[in-house]
């Protein structure tokens, strides 16, 4: 009976054991927020980052997206553009939009049912760290089931 106790009382102490308490107190803060009518995790998912540019500041963060979703086991494409024509290697087109006052909304847009919105991340705070990326994909992950 102890060990069974002992069992109950470890499992959410195992759960987030990938966080400190330090980061899961930041990731709180972020007041993630996700709206997921369903994707295809097999599918290919191409960051896409148009107009993510902040006021005064170069920072674009396509590469990091792709970072964090290949780590977490998501296939991740490319886009060509040229002139006025974009060309997506993939199913998913995941756009990243950087409002710069703290919030920031992703809308995953499915390119093989005529460009529908099939989910949409929105949060608040600061997101250009690796950790709160991974943390975004893996609620994303989850939202899918």
């Amino acid at each position: 009976m102890k060990k069974l106790l002992l069992l109950f009382l470890l499992i959410p102490v195992i759960s987030f054991s990938q966080y400190s308490k330090k980061e899961l107190k930041k990731l709180k803060k972020m007041e993630l927020k996700i709206v997921n009518r369903g994707l295809d995790l097999d599918a290919t998912f191409v960051p896409y980052s148009y107009g993510t540019y902040k006021t005064g500041d170069s920072w674009n963060n396509e590469s990091d997206w792709a970072d964090a979703m290949f780590t977490l086991g998501l296939e991740v494409g490319d886009y060509s553009s040229s002139k006025n024509t974009v060309t997506f290697n993939g199913r998913y087109v995941f756009d990243a939009k950087d409002y710069g006052n703290w919030t920031g909304v992703i809308k995953i847009q499915d390119l093989n049912n005529n460009n529908k919105i099939v989910a949409t991340i929105s949060y608040r705070r600061d997101i250009r760290t690796s950790l709160k990326m991974e943390y975004v994909i893996r609620e994303l992950i989850k939202s899918n089931k």
